[in-house]
């Protein structure tokens, strides 16, 4: 099944790899979606006199970790007491949703 996902994959990626022509053009900027590893990956880009005006990026670390989005959500689930394995458990699932985002790790006391 993997194989056959694969070719697939493979296949859509040379039918999309040349866009139309005059796709972007000063008045309609260009925007693409993909679905990466990690998730959604969105550029936007804005011509001005053929030249790129501006151009933004939208990486899947910045929906997965952003405030009470998917990491958060998942991180304040973990109920250990013991912190060593607390640590171990935050530090694998932190690596789950990205294993390329740097992160600092602070244990605080509950207040319930």
């Amino acid at each position: 099944a993997r194989l056959l996902e694969t070719a697939a994959l493979a296949e859509a990626l040379v039918a999309d790899a040349a866009p139309a022509p005059g796709t972007v053009t000063d008045a309609v900027p260009g925007l693409s979606q993909v679905e990466a590893a990690r998730g959604r990956l969105c550029h936007r880009v804005r011509l001005c006199d053929g030249r790129v005006a501006r151009y933004r990026i939208l990486a899947p670390t910045e929906w997965n970790f952003r405030p009470h989005g998917p990491a958060a959500r998942a991180l304040a689930t973990l109920r250990e007491r013991r912190a060593g394995v607390l640590r171990e458990q935050a530090r694998l699932l932190v690596h789950a949703i990205d294993p390329c985002v740097g992160y600092r790790l602070e244990l605080q006391p509950c207040t319930r």
